[in-house]
């Protein structure tokens, strides 16, 4: 049977550890939602990443819109480590 209730946003940080334990144990259960990534694929890539899927590799094949922005993106304050240091 399907609940139909929807979920209420968290009231403060005490509830965050419950969500992540929930969701951790519904993961177990569902080995689909944590499994491998086979690739990661730009939009202007999509062919590649159907090639992929139908090779039968294992794991999820992503297409991301926005890959290239994800890539070049960092977090505020984060500093990336140098090769050379």
């Amino acid at each position: 049977m399907v609940s139909c209730r929807v979920p209420r946003p968290p009231s403060g940080f005490h509830e965050f550890a419950d969500l992540i334990s929930n969701a951790l144990r519904l993961a177990v259960k569902r080995p689909a939602v944590i499994s491998d990534i086979a690739g990661r694929f730009a939009l202007d890539r999509v062919a590649e990443a159907y090639r992929t899927l139908e090779s039968g590799s294992h794991g999820k094949v992503l297409v991301l819109p926005n890959l290239q922005e994800m890539l070049n993106a960092k977090p505020p304050g984060v500093r990336l480590a140098s090769a050379c240091a």
